[in-house]
């Protein structure tokens, strides 16, 4: 609002050209000097002032909205009046317009004075729960300006493409990973058979990273090799060392890729720049992607935990997710390269939606760059599997009619929705889709913005926060810290002491997730063999794929018949509701059924901030979860709120966060407890915060750049506006050679 109006504080309703000349058409920072209209700006004019923007005199009368849709309106006005024109000449024109329109510097003016008035006005937010609200790695980004397309087009998302092709669909690397993922340490999973939460197969395995030095040992140098034969036959490069005119030797290409031409990367990008743009950019995003922990990063991420794809938006790209199928809805990955590996994984899994094949089967359809039905019956071929396995089950023939646009009938519904479940997770298929469809237009860039973070919203004292938990206060914005009262300072000593306690010394080591049904089975077994098991505590959010309702419709029908009931959290709703053995339900607030006979499921979202009554001698299952810290398990655990009498806990964790365990106490899996589980969380915690501090430092320093900058401003009267600009707008960086030349 402030930079808005900061645009806008010459304003005279006068269209200055010479200024237009000097934004169109000399690129430079000199002033702008006096100078007739070129040709081109007397048809723009002519435009103009056929359209009411301006008069002869160059009076503005009238200006644009500044909405997206109407630049598209405003730009197609003009164009059509003034054809011979570039972009940047219409651009230009719509900004000045607004800008020296002095009716709307008026309405400009009365925001920033409303805002001045807001900022006056006493007043202070309180946080519960603020250690997790303002928890760093959050940050709040407003653009500046139109976007544009992302630097090096399509091989942004085609490397990508090529790395998961190898990992996720070559028969003896998917083999090796298998191999891996057996190992008693775990360094990664891997799920062969994987089925979305749609119950439709046919796709890519479940793949995800545990072990970064395992990644580094045993993936990375396979992968490196692999795309640098893809790459080098692409691009019809018969040497493998990369080697100048004068016959100098910058090691081989592969080197180049895995960072280990630290030294000699600026000599190679001016070599490869000479020869392509596209071979360029193509190997450093493959040195992005594999030295510059894009993949590792990616695949290390739990799908419909931490991202996945949002069934309401409007955008198809991926999203952070804030917990177990809880996708966070106004939120984006600010990373371009980020967001097109979580998307692409993100449709791997969960496969592209019944209007998306029907829409990626039409654009074959007319596609004249593609042999369309050699394409189709490609994707069948490759689905074949699946699709046999299906036409079985459903005691149909194979379906022949899929392979031919001939007989595939893409206004008859019944096929399509039967093509959906045949094809939707095909590997080319979905490449095929998001290449022409969603990152041609999901994909954009904005060269400036607007950045916000935890110290913006919470530095200058008009905020306090609390919270039961403190490990990263140290990270937390200066107001946001508690002072514990007196009769709390023990509170962290005393939970460690009672999840100490031989009561809560049980831990489940093994627990396998090959599907989300199996472990239900394994957690009813549990509640059945003890008796004063009334809660399972999802801490480690391990049940995925299922929605809260549907993991309580399962558990009552299978678990022990001396729960009535079970009660969860509504996924429509948020509302405490209870599940009966007929499957009826109603909320909490109205059920009269003593706790005793009443199971409780807690999500990895409701793990903090709920209250619900148990009885005084339960017993509750905790699950582990990724690199979880000390806050989040005493989170969890607190659940139980006689924890320090006579409640109990019993700790599951996976075989690899198993693995994890026995590693940092160096002993084995089945001798874990719960000491060693607290003594792996509090290196989480000191790993954690020791990682954001650095960071942390950076963003308070640029918060405190920001606020001096505005005091000066206001008390110094004389500083120009524009330095303003400098303090507070971002500048995007999105070359991919300023982003990638220089292996970290």
């Amino acid at each position: 609002m402030f930079l808005e109006y900061l645009k806008s504080k010459d304003a005279d309703d006068f269209f200055d050209w010479d200024e237009h000349h000097h934004r169109s058409y000399t690129y430079t920072i000199n002033p702008k000097t006096s100078r007739g209209l070129t040709d081109s700006q007397q048809n723009l004019k002519q435009a103009l002032q056929s359209l009411g923007y301006i008069d002869n005199n160059n009076k503005i009368l009238k200006y644009p909205s500044e909405s997206f849709e109407e630049f598209i309106e405003f730009r197609r006005q003009v164009y059509n009046k003034f054809s011979q024109g570039t972009w940047y000449d219409i651009r230009n024109a719509y900004d000045i317009l607004r800008d020296q329109s002095t009716q709307l510097k008026s309405q400009r003016q009365q925001k920033l004075d409303l805002l001045y008035s807001i900022d006056e006005f006493k007043f202070f937010d309180i946080l519960d729960e603020s250690d997790e609200i303002l928890r760093h790695g959050k940050e709040l980004n407003y653009t500046l300006g139109l976007s544009k397309t992302l630097d090096g087009g399509q091989i942004r998302w085609e490397i990508p493409f090529l790395l998961f092709k190898i990992i996720l669909t070559e028969n003896k690397f998917s083999e090796s990973l298998k191999k891996f993922s057996q190992e008693d340490d775990c360094p990664l999973v891997f799920q062969e058979n994987f089925i979305s939460v749609s119950g439709i197969g046919g796709g890519s395995p479940l793949v995800r990273f545990v072990k970064y030095d395992f990644f580094l040992q045993n993936i990375k140098p396979d992968l490196c090799q692999k795309l640098c034969e893809i790459l080098l036959a692409r691009f019809r490069l018969k040497q493998t060392n990369i080697i100048d005119d004068d016959g100098e030797n910058y090691g081989s290409y592969e080197d180049f890729v895995e960072g280990k031409c630290l030294f000699k990367e600026d000599r190679i990008i001016k070599l490869l720049k000479t020869k392509s743009r596209d071979m360029l950019n193509s190997f450093l995003l493959a040195k992005a992607w594999l030295s510059h922990k894009l993949l590792y990063h990616v695949m290390s991420y739990r799908y419909r935990v931490e991202y996945g794809l949002s069934e309401k938006r409007g955008k198809e790209i991926a999203i952070p997710f804030r917990g177990k199928d809880l996708p966070s809805e106004n939120s984006e990955f600010s990373h371009p390269d980020i967001m097109i590996g979580f998307t692409i994984l993100s449709y791997l899994y969960r496969g592209l939606d019944s209007k998306q094949v029907k829409n990626g089967l039409i654009k074959l359809k007319n596609d004249p760059k593609q042999d369309k039905d050699s394409l189709l019956q490609k994707w069948v071929q490759e689905n074949k599997n699946w699709i046999e396995e299906r036409s079985q089950k459903e005691k149909e023939g194979f379906p022949e009619w899929l392979k031919s646009f001939k007989t595939l009938d893409l206004e008859n519904e019944d096929r399509i929705k039967k093509a959906h479940f045949y094809l939707s997770r095909n590997f080319s298929f979905v490449q095929y889709y998001l290449s022409n469809f969603t990152f041609t237009n999901g994909t954009k860039y904005y060269e400036k913005k607007l950045t916000g973070n935890a110290h913006t919203l919470a530095g200058e004292g008009k905020t306090k926060g609390f919270s039961g938990t403190d490990d990263c206060n140290d990270t937390m914005p200066e107001p946001i810290a508690p002072n514990r009262l007196p009769s709390q300072e023990g509170t962290n000593s005393k939970m460690l002491h009672i999840l100490s306690r031989d009561v809560n010394k049980t831990y489940q080591s093994k627990i396998e997730i090959s599907s989300t049904m199996e472990l239900l089975d394994q957690v009813c077994e549990y509640a059945k063999q003890n008796k004063d098991c009334y809660v399972l505590i999802d801490a480690g959010a391990i049940i995925t794929e299922i929605s809260n309702f549907d993991v309580c419709k399962y558990l009552i029908k299978k678990i022990d018949k001396r729960f009535d009931g079970i009660v969860y959290f509504s996924d429509k709703n948020n509302k405490i509701i209870i599940i009966l053995r007929n499957e009826e339900y109603f909320p909490l607030s109205t059920c009269h059924i003593d706790n005793k006979k009443l199971f409780v499921y807690l999500d990895k979202v409701h793990t903090r901030g709920t209250d619900l009554k148990l009885p005084l001698t339960a017993r509750g299952m905790v699950t582990l979860g990724k690199n979880m810290n000390k806050d989040k398990l005493m989170q969890a655990v607190m659940r139980l709120r006689e924890l320090d009498f006579k409640q109990s806990i019993a700790l599951w964790g996976t075989k690899g966060i198993s693995a994890e365990i026995a590693n940092i106490d160096g002993m084995t899996i089945d001798n874990i407890t719960n000491k060693h589980v607290l003594i792996w969380v509090t290196y989480n915690t000191i790993q954690k915060n020791e990682n954001d501090l650095y960071l942390v430092t950076k963003e308070k320093l640029k918060y405190v750049i920001k606020r001096r900058a505005l005091e000066y401003q206001k008390k110094i009267k004389e500083i120009p506006m524009d330095s303003l600009i400098i303090a507070y707008v971002s500048e995007g960086l999105d070359s991919i050679e300023k982003s990638y030349g220089i292996t970290p």
